[in-house]
C-alpha cells in the first residue's frame, strides 16, 4: 500500500486518454484509440452500429464459482423490479461450484452452457 502511495505522489501518473496525439513514455503515444484520439474510428463505429442493430435479445452472463452464482442471484433479485433495467435482458446464471479455469475452457461447460441455459425456450 505504501508503494502505491508513493508511486501515484512521486511519480504523478495520467491516465490514458488523457495523454493525448503526442509521444511521451518510450514514445508511446496515447489516447484509446490511434492517432491519441479518444473517439472511435467511424469506420469501427458504423461496424458496431450495424452489428448492435441485429442483437434481438441481450444476454448478462455470470460465469464463475460458486459464489458468484450466489451474488448473480441476488443481482438479478434486485433487477427484476427496476424500471431502468430493459425487460429484453435475459439474466444467465452459468455460475457452477467446483469449476475451476480448466472447467471453463473446456468443451462439456461450454455445450452445458449452450444446451441448457441458452436453448431457447419450448
Amino acid at each position: 500500500m505504501l508503494a502505491a502511495i508513493l508511486f501515484a505522489t512521486l511519480i504523478n501518473p495520467v491516465p490514458l486518454n488523457d495523454v493525448g496525439p503526442a509521444p511521451w513514455a518510450y514514445g508511446y503515444i496515447g489516447g484509446l484509440y490511434d492517432g491519441g484520439t479518444n473517439f472511435d474510428p467511424a469506420d469501427h463505429l458504423a461496424l458496431g452500429l450495424q452489428r448492435a442493430a441485429k442483437i434481438e435479445s441481450p444476454v448478462f452472463m455470470a460465469i464463475g464459482f460458486g459464489e458468484t452464482g450466489s451474488i448473480f442471484d441476488a443481482f438479478t433479485a434486485m433487477t427484476r423490479d427496476d424500471p431502468r433495467v430493459s425487460r429484453r435482458v435475459t439474466f444467465v446464471n452459468a455460475a457452477c461450484d467446483g469449476c475451476d479455469a480448466s472447467a471453463w475452457t473446456s468443451q462439456a461447460n461450454f455445450n452445458r452452457i449452450r444446451d441448457t441455459l441458452l436453448a431457447p425456450p419450448a
